[in-house]
């Protein structure tokens, strides 16, 4: 029998450098920026909205960070992402903070990979 397979958050570190450096440069370069500015807005409307108990603005933030995270080659937060999108979307707060959390953190590495990669 195997075992499962452990959270995101213990798998080895994700190589976001590796992850971007294989994306799309034109594609990076034209959406990184807007990106970059977009995350804290976000990020506010994922953290108030949990606050407040109101899963619909989560699971739509999370659906469009899916979304462009895939284009940045981030499959592990992409993952989380689809996970927030499919809880969220089913109305089950029941550790869904720890999944935006987790999220979070992985879209937070991408950023810094991000910055060491801008010119």
């Amino acid at each position: 029998m195997t075992e499962p397979l452990p959270p995101i958050s213990r798998q080895p570190t994700f190589d976001y450098d590796a992850a971007l450096a294989a994306s799309d440069q034109e594609v990076v370069e034209i959406i990184a920026d807007v990106f970059m500015d977009q995350w804290p807005i976000d990020l506010d409307k994922l953290t108030q909205s949990l606050a407040a108990g109101d899963l619909n603005p989560v699971m739509h933030v999370a659906h469009a960070l899916k979304g462009i995270l895939a284009i940045f080659g981030a499959r592990p937060a992409v993952v989380i992402a689809s996970q927030v999108e499919a809880q969220s979307g089913r109305g089950k707060p029941e550790g869904l903070a720890e999944l935006v959390a987790e999220m979070v953190t992985e879209v937070e590495q991408l950023i810094a990979a991000m910055r060491r990669a801008a010119p």
